[in-house]
């Protein structure tokens, strides 16, 4: 009982984790401070920003933002 809960929770763990979600084909896009970044308003022409994916980093720089 115990061990069929705890293989429960290891796997919404393994699905909540940030290295599964890009795994799945998603990024996540870093500032040069370091800080997560999701919002077009935390974006200008110029910025310096780096992109994770599941395989590696890609140093990019913002070209255009298009907000919604």
């Amino acid at each position: 009982r115990d061990h069929h809960r705890v293989v429960l929770l290891t796997g919404k763990l393994q699905t909540l984790n940030p290295k599964a979600v890009l795994e799945r084909g998603y990024a996540i896009v870093w500032n040069a401070a370091g800080k997560a970044i999701h919002d077009p308003e935390d974006f200008s022409a110029g910025l310096g920003i780096r992109v994770e994916v599941a395989t590696g980093e890609i140093d990019c720089t913002v070209n255009e933002v298009t907000r919604k």
